[in-house]
């Protein structure tokens, strides 16, 4: 039974039905679009956060909670346009970060695992929604789940293009 209620909420949490989105939000969406489908729960941070080289940032967070499951919703914006092209789910109780993991490969089977020092990284491919799905399990340090369409590789080469 409780495994049944970890699987629905995480099909309701993570997934969209038949398109490359997140929940309220759609890949490429502006800043101000995704104010306003997220119906006043999102909200700018008051120091943005950058990714590395800084090509990406979060630029709002709203809460995201589905039964147990409670969580900071992170929407990330490209650098050169500022169009949505990642979502992460932070978990607020690191210690269901097992249950979450267990849902996610019910819902889409076995995840391809990499392993660091500090903990694991499992991600999945809903390829018929287009959606890449990497869930970062750092015991007792982090677990979030990034959520961002799917990319095609170049052709040619290493490199990924965007649609």
């Amino acid at each position: 039974m409780f495994r049944f209620f970890i699987v629905t909420a995480v099909a309701v949490l993570f997934g969209s039905a038949a398109q490359a989105d997140w929940q309220y939000t759609r890949w490429g969406m502006t800043v101000d679009e995704v104010l306003v489908a997220s119906k006043g729960k999102a909200s700018k941070p008051k120091k943005p956060n950058t990714v590395e080289d800084g090509s990406i940032l979060n630029l709002l967070s709203a809460p995201y909670n589905v039964n147990r499951l409670r969580s900071k919703a992170e929407f990330w914006f490209s650098e050169e346009d500022r169009r949505l092209s990642n979502v992460r789910l932070s978990l607020m109780k690191i210690s269901q970060c097992p249950e979450l993991r267990g849902a996610l490969t019910n819902v889409y089977g076995p995840a391809e695992k990499s392993k660091t020092s500090l903990g694991e990284f499992l991600r999945w491919w809903d390829r018929e929604n287009g959606n890449d799905i990497l869930l970062m399990d750092y015991p007792g340090a982090i677990c979030s789940l990034d959520y961002k369409p799917i990319r095609k590789p170049r052709t040619g080469g290493l490199w990924w293009q965007d649609d």
